[in-house]
């Protein structure tokens, strides 16, 4: 048992800063940018994506999930389809898995906008 003494301290908050402004509101450093074209080379630097980790353990599962996983969230379906052929180019597998056995296209399936993504997998795949 604790022999602690615990007092709880209130404060009148409405009282305490009576007449004292708001925070000011912080500023947007950066704008969103939709649609930006993206150069070849930009899209080859995703095949250097590494592992995730959490507390110093990789995420359970193939490599190239996480991978193809970081491109799909990241490009628009033409720079992703560019992609998927250099990923193929450089050796990587379409159909790795994560720690759920799942692929990226059973992952994404539940995904509202993700059909285009799943047939760009599958011509991938098929070629």
């Amino acid at each position: 048992m604790c022999n602690c003494d615990f007092r709880l301290v209130t404060f009148n908050y409405s009282r305490e800063f009576q007449g004292m402004k708001s925070p000011a509101k912080a500023r947007k450093d950066k704008e969103k940018v939709i649609d930006e074209v993206w150069t070849d080379e930009r899209i080859k630097e995703f095949l250097g994506t590494i592992t995730p980790s959490q507390a110093g353990t990789k995420f359970p599962g193939d490599h190239d999930f996480y991978v193809l996983l970081r491109a799909y969230q990241a490009m628009r379906l033409e720079d992703f389809e560019k992609f998927l052929g250099y990923f193929k180019d450089d050796g990587g597998n379409l159909e790795a898995r994560n720690g759920r056995d799942q692929t990226l296209k059973s992952f994404i399936r539940s995904h509202r906008k993700s059909q285009p993504f799943i047939d760009a997998l599958d011509s991938a795949i098929a070629n």
